[in-house]
C-alpha cells in the first residue's frame, strides 16, 4: 500500500543525497556530518545506511563506518565514531587533512578513477569480515 508518508521520507532522502553531490569536495568535511544527521531523522534511516548511501552518491568524500569497519578506523584515525553523527562529523575533517586525499587529481585514467572514490576505498582497508 502506498502511503504519503513514506513517499515524503523517500523524498527526503533523494533531497538530501542530491545535495550531497552537488556539494563541492571541501563543504563535505563541514556540511557532511549535518546531513548525515539529517537522514538518520528520516524514520527507519540506520546510521550505516546512511552512511553506505552517502558513498555511494560521493565517493570522493564519505567514508563508510559500520560494524565491521568501526574499529580499523577508530585506530587509524584517533576518532571515536560512536553516535549517528557526533563523531562522524570529525571523520570527513580527518580526511581532509590527510596527504594523500588531498593530493592533485592524477593524469591517468586507472589513477583518475580510483583518486574519485578514494574516501569510500577506505571501507576496503577497514573491513573485518570475522567480526
Amino acid at each position: 500500500m502506498f502511503e504519503q508518508e513514506t513517499a515524503g521520507d523517500r523524498d527526503r532522502i533523494l533531497s538530501l543525497l542530491k545535495h550531497a553531490r552537488s556539494m563541492s569536495a571541501r563543504s563535505i568535511p563541514i556540511l557532511g556530518g549535518d546531513i548525515l544527521a539529517e537522514m538518520c531523522g528520516v524514520r527507519g534511516m540506520g546510521r550505516s545506511f546512511a552512511i553506505r548511501l552517502l558513498a555511494l552518491a560521493r565517493p570522493d568524500g564519505f567514508v563508510m563506518v559500520n560494524n565491521k569497519s568501526a574499529d580499523w578506523l577508530r585506530l587509524a584515525t584517533g576518532l571515536s565514531l560512536a553516535g549517528k553523527w557526533r563523531s562522524y562529523c570529525h571523520l570527513p575533517e580527518w580526511l581532509d587533512r590527510q596527504a594523500w586525499y588531498r593530493a592533485a587529481e592524477p593524469a591517468t585514467a586507472l589513477d583518475l578513477r580510483l583518486w574519485r572514490i578514494r574516501a569510500a576505498l577506505l571501507d576496503a582497508f577497514a573491513y573485518q569480515p570475522w567480526q
